[in-house]
């Protein structure tokens, strides 16, 4: 064989060993491109559990509120599953209970009407409100001082829809402030100025005795599931309130409350009072469908000296 052929037989075997071992770049493409879908399904997958994780975590979740900070900063999490439509839940089928009082109540003669100003305080428990820290620092926060989970100040909480009753021509109820102690008690107070109708006294005489009345009720809420109740203290007058806090200051006793004494023209009189339960059936449209509403009803009974 001359060596020309030799050449020629040496470079066609070369090109098949080629050939055989290595692939054409259009086929490495092809292989490429049918392994992506597959890798993006096995991170689909795993980006899918993860998700899913995170969704069972949030279904399962319960909204809380923590303190951080030294506690002097206090935030919710998962709050979007907390109920403010809803009064907290019951135990033991109990109602949900409403402490009522009246503080710094004002009474005062102008022309022919009697004029009541005062603070409506209420007070309950919501379990769902309790903090999930015990360390220390402020243990009572006015709820627009909580942050959110957005990070932005104030958050919604269940309120009772309470309603007066005055005997008059009118009553306002003014904005409230709402606080929250780490226990989950709540204390929400609401300005509240009645307007009531000169009232004469059952003897008949009006300048001796009057008795000025009205009520207080819950609206949107039957008697087994939201409850107002007299508190231990129903009614303070803000001259009493004064007197307690000017003797804290000086640090000394100060002396029982004595009645209060208005004036109505040349007359004088003392102020006393009285609460009783005034719950009430509702009946929404069906004859048979007849609930209760719990209601306490406030009377001043003015006695000329």
């Amino acid at each position: 064989m001359s060596r020309k052929s030799e050449i020629h037989k040496g470079e066609n075997e070369n090109q098949n060993s080629q050939k055989e071992s290595c692939l054409d770049p259009h086929t490495y493409a092809l292989i490429a491109v049918a392994a992506i879908p597959a890798t993006l399904l096995i991170i689909l997958m795993g980006v899918s559990c993860v998700l899913m994780s995170l969704d069972t975590e949030r279904e399962n979740a319960v909204p809380e509120i923590y303190s951080y900070n030294h506690a002097d900063t206090w935030r919710t999490k998962y709050w979007t599953k907390y109920d403010a439509n809803s009064p907290p839940e019951k135990k033991n089928n109990n109602s949900t209970r409403i402490n009522i009082s009246l503080t710094r109540v004002t009474p005062a003669f102008g022309g022919c009407d009697f004029t009541l100003n005062f603070l409506l305080v209420q007070e309950w428990k919501d379990e769902g409100l309790v903090v999930k820290d015990d360390a220390k620092g402020s243990s009572v926060m006015n709820i627009n001082s909580i942050l959110g989970d957005n990070g932005e100040m104030g958050i919604s909480i269940w309120k009772p829809s309470l309603t007066t009753d005055p005997i008059g021509r009118g009553a306002s109820l003014g904005r409230d402030e709402t606080w929250l102690w780490k226990n989950g008690k709540v204390c929400r107070t609401q300005q509240v100025l009645l307007i009531l109708p000169a009232n004469h006294s059952p003897n008949g005489n009006h300048t001796d005795k009057k008795e000025y009345s009205f009520e207080i009720y819950v609206q949107d809420y039957f008697h087994d599931v939201v409850s107002l109740e007299e508190s231990e203290n129903p009614v303070n007058f803000k001259v009493d309130d004064d007197n307690c806090h000017k003797y804290a200051i000086s640090y000394t006793t100060p002396p029982a409350p004595k009645m209060v004494i208005i004036q109505d023209n040349d007359y004088l009189y003392t102020v006393a009072y009285a609460v009783e339960r005034c719950d009430f059936k509702d009946q929404l449209g069906d004859r048979d469908f007849v609930e209760i509403k719990s209601c306490l009803s406030f009377t001043l009974k003015l006695e000329r000296i």
